[in-house]
């Protein structure tokens, strides 16, 4: 019998020693109905206490609705020393590694070394020990199956229904611009998380259960609305470059660009009227050169003197930067020298990822910081490429998680993410599933190794000496 992929039960191993694996079967036969197909999600999982625990934190963390994020990353790491197989740190997690180290050099230069320590080192240091557990647990398709499809139910019923509630049932927005609370209290954040969600649910579009397949399709139509809805500049932005990104890296370019069509068609049909005015007031406000165009001068006016001080701060200090976590502090000094206090004062946030890090890191922090993404996002690529044909199910859960991956950081433009576990999380996802797709492929091409029948191994050399 042909060995299959564990989440693709249509895709056959080789039948011969380096043959290229094809379909017996159309996929579409594949495809699992009804409750039984959903329930091999959690059935096929081999639990364990760090994979329980790692699915707590993330409970806690997206509902808001319990205490304990930091006991349950605590379990799940303990639960490392008697989980089975070999301990695990990919390349992207020691640069993630560098870059914390890199913080605590940092720190020593920091003007605000208690802060820099407590609200960066610290808390930079409990990131990475979250993926550590992330890529130790994440350990086969099974789990990782069961996982987006557990942070996709989670997503959906907590950040996305509770925006939608705050729209359409109570009324509540930001100056009509959806959110919800927590990490989704700003629109922009609530914008670039989402993301990560879309991609995940775009990716399980070709899941083998039919049921999933269906929730998947329903949460990309809402999802996508949800971000229209924010009315996020960096949105609008991040939302063009996933189109394009998943047109222009699908093998069925027509089929990809009339499904992208159709469901934008949808999210905007169903979003509230007004939902383009912010994008459009922009838009005529670049084209024309003049901010006073924009209905929303003040918040335009405000982000580019942000941006400004961010720039002085950035030169002022190259090498260590301010400090993990202490560029509020220090935005705080140079705003109150502003010309523009009024736009730019107070303790303020850069309002943009890459500047942040620059600031409170240096050059060589950012560099130490951007990297892993840039080696993670070429090697998926590349990775793709030479297997997406044999294996396209697989193939495309890398382009998607790649596309939401980079919408995310598109979104980070006008938004700083790097603290957050979502952004980490998304690279993970990536990393993880284009190694899924390399050890698939492996396993399949590997070449058979045909031991001679009877009659053959007679007619062999026989050694000298040998019994006959």
């Amino acid at each position: 019998m042909n060995p299959r992929h564990p989440l693709r039960p249509g895709l056959p191993g080789p039948s011969g020693a380096g043959a290229m694996p094809r379909p017996s079967t159309p996929l579409g036969e594949s495809v699992e109905k009804g409750w039984s197909g959903l329930r091999r999600v959690w059935t096929e999982v081999d639990w364990s206490l760090s994979f329980v625990a790692f699915l707590i934190y993330f409970v806690i963390v997206i509902t808001y609705r319990f205490p304990g994020a930091s006991y349950a990353v605590a379990a799940a790491a303990a639960g490392l020393i008697v989980e089975k197989g070999q301990r695990r740190m990919p390349y992207w997690l020691g640069w993630l590694l560098a870059f914390l180290i890199w913080g605590a050099v940092a720190y020593t230069q920091s003007q605000f070394p208690q802060v820099a320590w407590s609200r960066g080192v610290v808390d930079y240091g409990k990131l990475w020990l979250i993926m550590l557990v992330a890529v130790n647990v994440l350990t086969n398709p099974a789990r990782v199956r069961f996982f987006l499809v557990f942070f996709l139910l989670l997503y959906a019923t907590h950040p996305i229904r509770g925006a939608l509630f705050n729209t359409f049932v109570y009324g509540y927005s930001l100056q009509n611009r959806v959110l919800w609370n927590g990490t989704w209290a700003n629109p922009n954040d609530m914008a670039a998380v989402t993301f990560l969600a879309l991609g995940i649910a775009t990716g399980l579009l070709k899941d083998r259960s039919d049921l999933i397949r269906k929730a998947a399709l329903v949460a990309v139509i809402v999802m996508t609305m949800v971000i229209l809805m924010t009315r996020s500049r960096g949105a609008f932005l991040a939302l063009a470059i996933f189109a394009m990104l998943t047109v222009l890296t699908n093998r069925k370019k027509i089929k990809a660009l009339v499904g992208m069509g159709v469901l934008l068609g949808f999210a905007i049909l169903a979003a509230p009227e007004g939902t383009f005015d912010r994008f459009i007031n922009f838009t005529r406000a670049v084209r024309v050169g003049d901010t006073s165009e924009a209905h929303d001068l003040n918040s335009m006016q405000q982000r580019m003197e942000i941006w400004r001080i961010a720039g002085r701060i950035i030169a002022d200090q190259p090498v260590f930067g301010v400090g993990l976590g202490a560029y509020n502090l220090m935005h705080y000094r140079y705003a109150r020298n502003s010309a523009q206090t009024e736009i730019g004062g107070g303790a303020r946030d850069t309002h943009s990822t890459f500047l942040r890090v620059t600031a409170e890191t240096g050059y060589i922090g950012a560099a130490l910081f951007f990297i892993p993404f840039v080696l993670a996002i070429a090697r998926g690529r590349r990775i793709r490429k030479r297997y997406g044909r044999a294996f396209p199910d697989i193939a495309s859960n890398v382009n998607y998680i790649e596309a939401g991956l980079v919408g995310y950081l598109a979104c980070g433009v006008f938004g700083s993410y790097a603290h957050t576990v979502f952004l980490w999380l998304g690279l993970g996802l990536l990393a993880i599933l284009t190694e899924d797709l390399k050890h698939t492929a492996q396993q399949a091409f590997r070449p058979v190794v045909r031991r001679p029948l009877p009659t053959q191994r007679a007619r062999l050399p026989q050694p000298v000496g040998a019994p006959r």
